[in-house]
């Protein structure tokens, strides 16, 4: 959970107190995947107390939107590489199921940064 050691905390109507990475967000690193007026895209990369990577996304198309912050509900990856791909991958699939002609000129462009991090990099975990 997040690498957290205490036990979970629950307030009076039953939500979790200490459910979220709030203290890790100096931690944190933005990828600015696209940022076009409105129409924008970002992601959120965490590497929890554990050693493990998750991502999170915040985006924002012609008519959706949507975003989440690091919790210990997200999916956790053993590196960055990982998280960030599988990340961008949420986003492609938000991108291609779009309706509006407009969003879809973005994928090339979030490909072409899936692609390059795909690639093998000595430095990618550090």
């Amino acid at each position: 959970m997040c690498g957290y050691k205490e036990k979970p905390v629950f307030n009076e109507y039953g939500w979790l107190e200490n459910g979220n990475c709030m203290s890790l967000k100096e931690k944190s690193e933005h990828v600015q995947v696209f940022k076009d007026g409105t129409f924008n895209a970002e992601i959120m990369l965490l590497q929890h107390p554990n050693g493990k990577w998750i991502g999170t996304l915040c985006y924002s198309l012609s008519i959706c939107g949507g975003g989440s912050y690091p919790s210990i509900w997200e999916k956790q990856y053993d590196t960055r590489r990982n998280a960030l791909n599988a990340t961008l991958d949420k986003l492609i699939g938000y991108v291609e199921n779009s309706t509006v002609q407009k969003d879809r000129k973005y994928l090339p462009l979030i490909k072409k940064m899936r692609a390059s991090t795909g690639q093998l990099s000595l430095f990618d975990d550090f």
